[in-house]
């Protein structure tokens, strides 16, 4: 059980990262669109805003689905992983190098695990606070 959300953890956090460049590469466009479309009505402005929320989520699962299909899954088991990874016990060595963390060009893989609880509490923060 712990193999498979270690797994999961790592396959979401590449996603978070991914999704960092590509809603900004989104929200450029968006500003590029708004500002040489001057006169457009308020609703026409608040369709491009939506179309481009929209674009931004559909891009996160597109790289969730696609990272899914690359990871290797049977692979990579954990060293050392507890059940909740605290943030006090940030992992060591961050600047050797392995073959699994030379993939994503940084030595982030030990990251991911943290990265992902945190996109996971936040998100359920902030519905928690819509509902």
């Amino acid at each position: 059980m712990q193999n498979i959300l270690y797994n999961i953890s790592q396959v979401l956090g590449i996603t978070i990262i991914h999704s960092l460049w590509q809603g900004l590469l989104i929200y450029f466009v968006l500003r590029l669109a708004l500002m040489f479309s001057g006169k457009l009505s308020a609703s026409k402005k608040y369709l491009f805003a939506a179309v481009s929320l929209l674009a931004i989520t559909g891009w996160f699962c597109y790289t969730f689905i696609n990272q899914i299909n690359i990871y290797n899954w049977l692979a990579i088991a954990p060293s050392k992983l507890p059940i909740l990874p605290l943030l006090a016990e940030l992992p060591s060595g961050i600047g050797q190098f392995s073959d699994q963390s030379v993939r994503y060009f940084y030595s982030i893989e030990e990251y991911l695990p943290y990265i992902a609880t945190a996109y996971v509490i936040g998100l359920l923060f902030n519905t928690g606070r819509l509902i």
